[in-house]
């Protein structure tokens, strides 16, 4: 607790002293890399002569490699983006205003909406199935979207062939709760990290940009909502999230 206090003190000091450079940085890139695309056509044009050289170097080369360095500022410039956001999120512990009656099929539906495509980019087997009369909840809609966008996100993720499925859906549990779930049939998670996936900064995707954030975050927002996040995961079989939220009351229609 006294470091996540610690990190949320952090996170406000200097997200903002961060965020101006590294702004300048991406700007000035994006710039650079339009110019730069109208450069190349001039490039080409004396890339005949064997005499012109650039840094030392033939000017044929110079284009390309500087069309890569800059795409590697820019991504690199985002990421920065992207994990200041992210640690903005997770440290602001903000308490739910106003709560509203939130409708978890419209949830789940927003979040369809927004990562349907994606997720039908990666997987030839996307299915949505929303329960009839699901009794609402109390909350907030968009951070329940948000937590549906990113276990979504991660399921996508955890596929490796097109041929893999993922599946969404609610139910109503008939215990005062209701739930919604997203199964994959990816990757799965190992033993050893199971009891770890929550944890912030935890991520076994370092290598391809993870921050292991977006799980953090979405156990926080659920949390909040007085809810629960159960997770079941067999390695190269799959994972199945469960999402169980505390009932409003009064149905609500299938999505």
């Amino acid at each position: 607790a006294d470091r996540l206090v610690s990190l949320g003190t952090l996170v406000s000091g200097v997200a903002h002293e961060i965020n101006n450079p590294n702004n300048t940085i991406l700007l000035s890139a994006e710039t650079l890399e339009e110019i730069l695309l109208q450069a190349r056509t001039r490039l080409d044009e004396l890339d005949g002569s064997d005499s012109m050289t650039i840094a030392q170097r033939p000017v044929g080369e110079i284009g390309e490699d500087a069309q890569s360095l800059l795409t590697g500022i820019i991504g690199s410039a985002r990421r920065i983006t992207r994990l200041v956001g992210e640690l903005k999120g997770f440290s602001r512990k903000e308490a739910l205003e106003k709560p509203a009656s939130v409708d978890l099929n419209d949830v789940v539906q927003g979040a369809v909406t927004l990562m349907g495509h994606a997720a039908k980019k990666v997987s030839h087997h996307f299915t949505v199935s929303c329960a009839e009369s699901l009794p609402p909840v109390s909350g907030s809609p968009q951070r329940l979207e948000q937590v549906t966008v990113n276990l979504l996100q991660n399921a996508a993720q955890a596929l490796t062939a097109p041929s893999q499925g993922i599946e969404i859906g609610t139910a109503a549990n008939g215990d005062g709760t209701v739930s919604f779930w997203i199964r994959d049939e990816g990757r799965g998670i190992a033993a050893e990290d199971l009891p770890h996936i929550r944890d912030p900064f935890f991520t076994t995707r370092r290598e391809e940009g993870g921050t292991g954030l977006g799980l953090a975050i979405s156990a926080t927002i659920v949390m909040e909502h007085r809810g629960n996040i159960d997770i079941e995961s067999t390695p190269g079989q799959g994972t199945r999230v469960l999402v169980t939220l505390p009932v409003e009351s009064g149905p609500s229609n299938a999505c």
